[in-house]
Parts: structure tokens; sequence; C-alpha cells
């Protein structure tokens, strides 16, 4: 097991566990991981040589991390009433467009894949730019 604490995401993720841990409710703050996890009460870590980047590479460790129990529900419960809305609005319209916004942006909620920063990076433009697709299309159709 111990070679699990040598790749880089498992160490973010260790990481960002305990940040979690310490701001359960409100989260350290948008884009604070960086500056967190240099801190000393985090070098105890199994992974402590790779803790650090930008970013926990994980959005629900991202979003825990940095936003806290609030935050996390908030912004979840946001977007499952958006999709919610939107794939009755595909059932109804059958729209192949909205139907590709809809299912990109899905996938970029997999548990399990690691990515980028959800709040800057290159994968968040496309986030944003295919969210704002799907809204058009259902909004269109309404």
């Amino acid at each position: 097991m111990e070679f699990i604490y040598k790749i880089p995401y498992v160490a973010h993720y260790e990481t960002a566990l305990n940040i979690f841990k310490n701001y359960p409710v409100m989260g350290s703050g948008i884009k604070t991981f960086r500056v967190e996890c240099n801190k000393e009460i985090y070098s105890n870590l199994k992974s402590e040589f790779t803790r650090c980047s930008t970013h926990p590479h994980q959005i629900y460790l991202e979003f825990l991390s940095e936003l806290g129990l609030i935050g996390f529900f908030i912004f979840f419960g946001f977007f499952f009433y958006i999709f919610k809305i939107n794939i009755s609005s595909f059932k109804k319209n059958n729209n192949s467009i909205h139907l590709a916004s809809l299912l990109f942006l899905l996938t970029h909620f997999i548990p399990v894949i690691p990515g980028g920063s959800f709040f800057v990076s290159f994968g968040a433009t496309i986030f944003w730019i295919n969210f704002s697709i799907m809204v058009y299309y259902q909004k269109i159709k309404s």
C-alpha cells in the first residue's frame, strides 16, 4: 500500500481531505488549495513530498476543501436542478446538440476521474461554454 502514497493524485486527495477536516462547514475558500497545502499542519501526511498543487485534481474534493459542506450542497443542488430541467427539456424536444452538451456536463461530474481545477482552467472554459449551450437550447424550446 505504500506505493499508493507516491502517486501525485493520491497525495492531493489526502491533502484535500485533511483541509476539509479542518474547514468542514465553509471550506478554506475558492482557489486556496495552493496556499493551504503548504501549511505546516499538513506536513505529517504520508504523501508529504507531493501534497501541493494548484488544486486537488478531483472535483468533489476541490469543492469540499474549498467550499465546505454548505458550498458543496448549494453548488451541486443548483446543478442537479439545472440538469433535471434540461433532461426533461431534451425529452420533449429531442435536440442532438442539447443532448451532447448535457452528456458532456454530466461526464464532468464522474467521481473517479481526476480533472483540472473547476474554477480556473481550460477545462472550466469548455465546461461553461457547454453549460451555456445547454441552457440556451433549454430556453429556446421552452
